[in-house]
């Protein structure tokens, strides 16, 4: 296994669970000796299809406690006005959990397990797969290790994936986006002297930039801020304490006298690009394949990186166990059922965006979530809301593809009624949400 991040361990401990013997190999030092520098930091979600795989590697309890349940988005508006929208009407809930902090607990787990073997500091800069070689650099020198089978989930920046670039065959492209991030915090005791609930992801949504905030464990809060790189305004035009001190002010006026070392934090370091990719194949020789952000890394506004890679972690074990030492044949069926449903998210994800730093400000999109919820009501199972069906299901992301498309097809008529704010739950509109919904569903255009 290359990379000892929270999909690297948890697809090894999996495999450990089956018998197999386990080298993990990490490019950074021990997180819980040498704190990691740079990289990405933000704050992780776990959804249903991350807690999947946790609970099957028997980390649950142990990663529960470093976790904070968020029950839905708060929406801070431009005025200081506050609108809660709860992620589902049965208690559904996010995660909220720091990524050091998530890797350093499963970091602990995996030592539980007597044949998961951690080596740190051996960062891998080529493997040969007709052979199953890898090479290293280790503490200065360079070394190289055979395997039978190869896993690489050595993140966004893979220098697997990287060693693979140019084989015949093989494609690989990227997306970046317009908007970098930068990660800044605030105080312990923000939650309580601001009054704010720390059981919601609290966003501040400003069209071409949005700030992002989770409750962290120490009381303070993790915050994000995703702002285009060059233009009027952007993280270039941000170019002195006072512009930043005036920009957060102006645009976060609520929370910005909380964030005392605003200034200093915000020039601490650069801001980092995000960026979103996809590969093919993922599988070479029957014996190496990729996994995680190296095979399909997507943009963090639907929270599903971490829950998609370790998705892939128990997909990948349970066609391990299904075809025994015929690893070939397991890692294909791994590929095959998953990379059309990783196509599919990296899409949502990418769309998110817009979702929540444009459109969740504006009063059609409200009405629309409105109608979104009516459906998910009156058809549970077949027209969910594409946002349930990713993070509060294991249902293909693929399915969320598609209900998505149908709600638009769906919602897009309904708006052409009149009153229809007021209208929401009546009999007379839930009769004809279902007579749109079941000629959509039997694939017939309606009248």
């Amino acid at each position: 296994m290359v990379g000892g991040g929270p999909v690297g361990l948890t697809t090894a401990m999996l495999l450990a669970r089956r018998g197999h013997d386990v080298h993990v190999f990490e490019g950074r030092d021990d997180p819980r000796i040498v704190p990691a520098l740079g990289g990405r930091s933000i704050s992780l979600t776990l959804a249903t299809r991350g807690w999947h795989a946790i609970r099957r590697i028997g980390a649950e309890e142990r990663v529960q406690q470093i976790t904070i349940p968020l029950w839905g988005r708060m929406i801070h508006g431009e005025l200081g006005e506050l609108r809660f929208q709860p992620y589902g009407a049965n208690g559904e809930a996010l995660a909220s959990v720091s990524r050091s902090a998530l890797t350093q607990s499963l970091l602990d787990h995996a030592e539980t397990y007597e044949n998961v073997h951690l080596h740190f500091g051996w960062r891998c800069v080529g493997v040969r797969t007709e052979d199953g070689t890898l090479s290293f650099h280790a503490d200065g020198r360079a070394a190289r290790v055979r395997a039978n089978v190869i896993l690489a989930a050595d993140g966004a920046s893979s220098g697997v994936r990287r060693s693979l670039l140019g084989r015949p065959g093989f494609s690989l492209t990227r997306w970046y986006c317009r908007h970098f991030y930068r990660e800044l915090s605030t105080p312990p005791g923000i939650i309580e002297h601001a009054e704010l609930d720390k059981n919601a992801l609290h966003i501040w949504p400003r069209g071409e930039c949005m700030l992002v905030a989770f409750a962290n464990p120490l009381q303070g809060l993790t915050c994000t801020l995703f702002l285009p790189f060059e233009g009027d305004v952007s993280f270039r035009s941000l170019a002195s304490p006072d512009d930043v001190r005036e920009f957060f002010t102006s645009s976060f006026s609520d929370i910005a006298h909380w964030m005392p070392q605003l200034a200093s934090d915000f020039f601490s370091e650069a801001p980092s690009s995000l960026v979103s990719l996809r590969c093919a194949p993922w599988v070479f020789d029957g014996r190496v394949a990729l996994i995680g952000d190296a095979a399909h890394a997507m943009y963090p506004f639907l929270g599903q990186g971490l829950n998609a890679g370790l998705e892939d972690a128990t997909t990948l074990a349970d066609f391990v166990t299904a075809y025994g030492d015929d690893w070939a044949s397991a890692l294909a069926h791994y590929e095959s059922a998953r990379r059309e449903n990783c196509d599919a998210v990296i899409d949502i994800a990418a769309e998110h965006y817009d979702e929540i730093a444009r459109s969740a400000r504006e009063s059609d999109f409200i009405l629309r979530k409105r109608l979104e919820s009516r459906l998910t009501e009156l058809f549970p199972d077949e027209l969910a809301s594409p946002y349930h069906v990713v993070s509060f299901t294991n249902r293909p992301y693929t399915e969320a593809r598609h209900t998505a498309d149908l709600q638009t097809l769906i919602i897009d008529r309904m708006l052409a009624h009149d009153d229809l704010a007021a209208r929401i739950g009546s009999e007379e509109l839930d009769h004809e949400l279902r007579r749109l919904a079941f000629s959509y569903l039997r694939g017939s255009v309606p009248p």
